[in-house]
């Protein structure tokens, strides 16, 4: 160890190393990630950068550096901090995560720096798990700014819409001061935000020049496509989503890991990111051409959003792009000239230049670290960087390129490598890796750069899309349903164990009811049947076994982390319930059934036992289904925005499915008595249903039941899932369906959207958030759009021949998925009305996973009408086709591994299916066609390897009839008689953007008729 003095205060360690970081740490050398090391490791690890350095230029510059006479390193330790847990920075800018931790700095402060974009920011002080003792804003019960400058008392804020608010002026960095007086209990919180990065930092030199040679790799482009599946390149060029050069919108890509990359075209701002479980350390890039910028803000030319990158053009001779890679913390830059030039990339790294912020070469990369206290072992730290061509590594030198700071945002805080080519090239890659150790990062990031990592990309995102694929007449609708299925996907994460997201930025987390509402279109229909298990088997994992707990069978509402689990959600086990048959069904593996019967046995059971009223209906509390939103009222109980309690229709539809699902997985098991008693239980509850919901004279059904027994009639969109959940035993009847279909639809659906409440109604709030009159919860389930509710429109309009108002729906929302806030994905809501220029507004969440799986869902099992029943070694098409789709061509994925080909056309007016499948086995394929209002049933033999052609003729004389293969069958039979009568014409409402509504002219009009106790 090299000439260390202590300074001892108390017992957290800073090591301050004077100069012997300015070249770079030498390898494996990087400055104690833990604050709890020694003084003497914190020393000598720091010295030992430059004593074991790969860098001999790194080491020149440490020796004749004017700041360093020699190797004395001054560690001082920190008597211990005031409070008792580490506390964060979490809000809209960091996902709400933990990557923004609060360091201590002595003296009762805490400090952190965060880079902030333009515009309002909502953010609260807190622990990594929201403990709730934790929860730190500026006010208890409302959102009160924070200004710049201006040291503000914080106090404690549970529950919701009491966020602190900062506006910020200027993109850059943002200083957190948090200073704590007292302890325990009895600590008092104060907080300021100044502009800039006020952390001391000494800025190492970082101008030695590193050189390294070639790196060989064979281009392997992808490969797939068929008769019926496009090509990849032809695929990639079909589904691109344009943006015209100077525009700039929002894109994201997820790793499928715990991360993702939010992108903004045509822009270097810090809302871009690739953000980790925790945190980010690469925000975006800058390439040049023989030392000229290509100015993506100003010169760029426009952006290709393609399925597998992004790529933005320079005239017609020279790009960028940026590829993050599926299943590995990795990302791929690539900058191409068609003329030779010397090729150079600007990765901007979220990382300070700093003492211990070090960097090295290691492994043939160059390496960069985290400042040693922002280290943590759960989220990256490392990020390694490697070049496929000859090419040269420095620090940017602000002067001489002032471009790369007034333009890309650069600076000379943060560690700023440049890679430029050593010779002319027309093509330039580099490889980013990230780990949580040096050499992780170092060996993958080799690992990459010997291959064709962009081909790899594609090819693994064509594989994805090739399975589960429709494509259609309708170019839109091809990308929106593409596009979908993409963003639907990226959400499936390993992060807490195999689980979907909610949505991002801020449901970075897995909700019950989300994760499994999504599982059909984020998995089934693309065949991702072996994580559709993982997913079920982890959250069954979770399922509360205390059966002394009313909780009793229920899986967790949400899992923040595998110790912040709540279980306060009635709806989140049934659909559990309901994915794993249908997920069985799916694949045929009936040993997956059996291994998830003891989940669904004691759900059922303890269900039963706690929350079934005298006539076997479900009960729960007012905010126990989806509408769940609440604000804490006068006397600080939670009061309910839109109570539903105790018992709402389409938790009635799931309890009737469970049931249901569990007298036939008993069955199967041969559990004769528990199958009975299920399905007596089931009998009763459809039964009482209709008794308790259905008016049968004004043919209205109810919203909920209350506990006096009263019907909630508001119009809401949930009774629709009445004709969504059930299988084919269904809850009620055709004529109350159809009942419920028009009532719903007739006031309810927009041309974009269905809406959470009817207009009409007072309660009815038609702009969300941004409301002077009211908080955005008060209208989240009272009026506004969300996107996932269009799923199930779908599916009830089709299912009674209403397809071409559905897909009506279907095109505007794609219109939405393509050209609206985040390209390529869904938002989580829109308000009820449009704006004041007609335009329609994206709220919430900018990507919401259950708006874009249901939507992805609706293409294979509602257009296409794909249901399979491999258990019964039964195929079903139910198709429902648009009238403009002359062809579609489908592969609708099945089993292990198999896949139902069809294609569809129109010869002469009749309906042409060509079929094939490549199971191992003969399977019935019933096909049930729509003639007008109505379904017909036509059953064949499907033998593996077969190709069938079947071709219905609606016009036939006394109905449909049929040729198999060119020979004539027996006609098609009536399944499912059309309820014209009852249903007439419907059609999308317009929203009445000229009514006077009272939540709009009287501020806070709902919230006082909860608290009054006076809500209907």
């Amino acid at each position: 160890m090299k000439n260390a003095r202590v300074i001892v205060i108390g017992w957290i360690v800073w090591a301050m190393v004077v100069g012997t970081m300015v070249g770079g740490c030498g390898d494996g050398a990087s400055a104690p990630a833990d604050a709890a090391d020694t003084a003497a490791d914190a020393a000598d690890g720091a010295a030992d950068g430059v004593e074991d350095g790969a860098s001999e230029d790194a080491a020149d510059a440490a020796d004749t550096s004017d700041a360093t006479a020699d190797d004395t390193a001054d560690v001082v330790v920190i008597g211990p901090p005031p409070l008792t847990w580490a506390p964060y920075v979490r809000g809209d800018f960091n996902d709400w995560g933990t990557g923004s931790a609060l360091v201590y700095q002595g003296q009762g402060v805490y400090q952190v720096s965060v880079a902030i974009a333009v515009g309002s920011h909502m953010f609260k002080i807190a622990d990594d798990a929201w403990t709730l003792s934790t929860i730190y804003s500026t006010d208890g019960k409302s959102h009160v700014e924070i200004p710049l400058a201006t040291p503000m008392p914080l106090v404690s804020a549970t529950g919701y819409n009491n966020d602190a608010v900062l506006n910020i002026p200027a993109e850059g960095q943002y200083t957190f001061i948090l200073t704590v007086t007292g302890e325990g209990a009895a600590a008092s919180l104060v907080l300021e935000v100044v502009q800039g990065d006020l952390t001391p930092i000494d800025y190492p030199d970082d101008s030695a020049v590193e050189t390294f040679a070639a790196t060989p790799w064979t281009p392997s482009p992808p490969t797939g496509g068929s008769a019926r599946v496009l090509a990849p390149g032809a695929l990639f060029d079909a589904l691109g989503v344009d943006v015209a050069a100077g525009e700039q919108v929002q894109y994201l890509y997820g790793d499928k890991i715990d991360g993702y990359y939010e992108g903004w075209t045509h822009s270097y701002t810090t809302a871009s990111r690739y953000r980790h479980h925790a945190g980010y350390l690469f925000t975006y890039a800058a390439s040049l051409v023989d030392g000229a910028l290509l100015d993506a803000t100003h010169d760029a030319t426009g952006t290709t959003l393609y399925p597998y990158g992004a790529r933005t053009r320079y005239g017609a001779t020279r790009w960028e792009e940026l590829v993050l890679h599926g299943g590995e913390r990795a990302l791929t830059l690539r900058v191409h000239s068609d003329t030779p030039g010397r090729l150079a990339i600007v990765p901007k790294l979220e990382m300070r230049r700093t003492s211990t912020a070090t960097w090295q070469r290691l492994n043939d990369t160059m390496v960069y670290a985290l400042e040693a206290d922002q280290q943590r072992p759960d989220a990256p730290s490392f990020v390694a960087i490697a070049g496929d061509r000859a090419h040269t590594v420095t620090g940017v030198d602000l002067t001489q390129r002032p471009e790369l700071g007034a333009i890309v945002g650069i600076t000379a805080s943060s560690l700023k490598p440049i890679f430029t080519t050593a010779d002319a090239e027309t093509d330039f890659r580099l490889c980013l890796a990230f780990g949580t150790t040096a050499a992780d990062a170092a060996a993958r990031a080799r690992a990459m750069v010997a291959t064709d990592t962009v081909s790899a990309a594609q090819q693994q995102v064509y594989d994805f899309l090739a399975r589960g694929y429709l494509w259609t007449d309708d170019a839109t609708y091809n990308r929106a349903l593409a596009w979908a299925r993409l963003s639907a996907r990226m959400m499936v994460v390993e992060e807490l164990g195999s689980g979907i997201w909610a949505g991002l930025p801020w449901f970075k987390n897995n909700w019950g009811r989300d994760t499994f509402i999504s599982l059909p279109g984020a998995l089934l229909v693309s065949g991702g049947f072996d994580e559709a298990r993982a997913v079920i088997t982890n959250f069954a994992s979770l399922q509360q076994t205390d059966d002394s707990s009313s909780d009793y069978g229920r899986v967790p509402n949400v899992v923040n982390s595998l110790t912040d689990l709540n279980y306060n959600t009635t709806d989140g086990t049934p659909w559990l319930v309901r994915e794993i048959a249908e997920t069985v069904r799916a694949t045929g593996d009936t040993a997956f059934g059996d291994a998830m019967f003891p989940v669904v046995e004691r759900y059922l059971t303890g269900a039963i036992a706690n929350h079934t009223d005298a006539d076997g209906l479900l009960t729960h509390g007012d905010t126990a289904t989806w509408m769940d939103a609440a604000f804490t009222g006068p006397d600080g109980t939670l009061l309910p925005w839109s109570a539903r309690g105790d018992r709402a229709v389409e938790i009635q539809a799931l309890w009737y499915v469970s049931l249901r699902v569990g007298e036939e997985m008993a069955t199967a098991r041969g559990e004769t008595a528990q199958a009975t008693a299920w399905g007596a239980l089931a009998d009763g509850v459809k039964t009482h249903f209709l008794a308790r919901f259905w008016d049968d004279t004004a043919h209205v059904m109810a919203d909920r039941v209350r506990v006096d027994q009263s019907r909630d009639t508001k119009v809401r969109p949930n009774q629709l899932m009445l004709l969504s959940i059930p299988f084919e035993d269904r809850l009620v009847g055709p004529d109350v369906e159809a009942h419920v279909l028009k009532n719903a639809v007739s006031a309810l659906l927009y041309p974009y959207g269905i809406a959470s409440l009817d207009q009409t109604h007072p309660y009815f709030h038609p702009l969300h958030d941004n409301q002077a009159a009211y908080p955005k919860d008060a209208a989240y389930h009272n009026g506004t759009v969300w996107g996932w509710n269009a799923g199930f429109t779908v599916t009830a309009l089709v299912r009674y021949g209403q397809v071409e108002l559905a897909y009506a729906l279907s095109q505007n929302l794609a219109d939405q998925i393509l050209g609206l806030g985040t390209r390529g994905a869904m938002s989580e809501l829109l308000d009820a009305h449009p704006n004041a220029q007609g335009g329609l507004t994206p709220s919430g969440t900018f990507a919401q996973t259950w708006s874009a799986a249901e939507y992805a869902r609706n293409g294979l099992q509602d257009y296409v009408g794909f249901a399979p029943d491999l258990p019964a070694g039964q195929l079903t098409l139910s198709p429902s086709i648009p009238a403009s789709w002359q062809t579609f061509e489908a592969e609708a994925p099945f089993g292990a591994a198999a896949t139902l080909s069809v294609g569809f056309s129109r010869p002469s007016g009749r309906l042409s299916f060509v079929l094939r499948h490549d199971h191992s086995a003969p399977l019935t394929l019933v096909l049930r066609p729509l003639v007008g209002g109505a379904r017909y049933r036509l059953a064949v033999t499907l033998a593996p390897n077969t190709t069938r052609t079947v071709v219905v003729d609606a016009a036939g004389v006394g109905g449909p009839t049929a040729t198999v293969d060119g020979a004539t069958v027996a006609a098609p039979t009536l399944d499912q008689a059309d309820q014209d009568a009852i249903i007439g014409t419907l059609g999308a409402i317009a929203p009445n953007v000229d009514a006077t509504f009272p939540t709009l002219e009287q501020p806070n009009y709902l919230q006082g008729i909860i608290e009054a106790g006076a809500f209907e």
